[in-house]
């Protein structure tokens, strides 16, 4: 008997055996009980990057990035992990965003859209332009949550596996975080109290956020 032609717990794959039958997961995944677990090589250790680089899980596999991602004449936020600033008088940082922001973000293969993938905390009233690289337009878009708070959304399903690299900036805010805190980009409610508005001409943030998107929607 084929049980691969009835109905048969496998997410993935069925293949069919004498006197039986299994259930297969892609590359990356361990089947549990026919359903595709994502293998998380960086736990297993099982990965292969280096002493300079930091391992990051994604579905269906790992990426090993730089664990120095700060290049002048930006310096290592020293209390914030992926946290870029270029501080004024500082040879070279007067046309560049004072905070460049480094996120990594994983996603499977997500087919019913729009749906939001990433909230970003700013300035009250801060405009913002969404930059693209390697995705067709419309793809994503910012939608205003408040007046200091944005999210990302995937407007059209997009088949991976792929890497992107996405950029929001803050280009001319009106205001600016005080005590060298960076713009968020976690749930956490904005600051209340903003210092006056940086020098015409420099951008407050640039967050570029590398995005890991699955091969498969589990």
């Amino acid at each position: 008997v084929d049980e691969c032609r009835g109905r048969v717990p496998c997410q993935h794959r069925c293949q069919n055996l004498p006197g039986g039958f299994s259930c297969l997961c892609p590359p990356g995944y361990a089947e549990e009980r026919g359903l595709c677990r994502d293998r998380d090589e960086c736990a297993e250790g099982s990965h292969n990057c280096g002493g300079a680089q930091s391992c990051l899980n994604t579905f269906g596999g790992h990426l090993c990035v730089p664990r120095e991602l700060c290049r002048g004449p930006y310096a290592p936020h020293p209390r914030s992990n992926g946290t870029c600033v270029c501080p004024g008088g500082v040879p070279g940082c007067g046309p560049r965003p004072r905070w460049l922001l480094h996120r990594f973000l994983a996603i499977p293969h997500i087919r019913d859209v729009p749906t939001g993938i990433f909230q970003l905390q700013h300035p009250p009233g801060a405009p913002q332009r969404l930059r693209l690289r390697g995705a067709p337009p419309g793809t994503f878009r910012l939608r205003a949550l408040t007046n200091h708070s944005s999210l990302l959304e995937l407007a059209r399903p997009l088949p991976g596996p792929r890497q992107l690299l996405l950029e929001v900036e803050l280009p001319r805010p009106g205001l600016r975080p005080r005590h060298e805190a960076p713009p968020r980009t976690t749930e956490a409610p904005p600051p209340s109290d903003w210092d006056p508005p940086p020098p015409a001409g420099r951008g407050l943030a640039l967050l570029r956020l590398h995005l890991s998107v699955g091969a498969h929607p589990f």
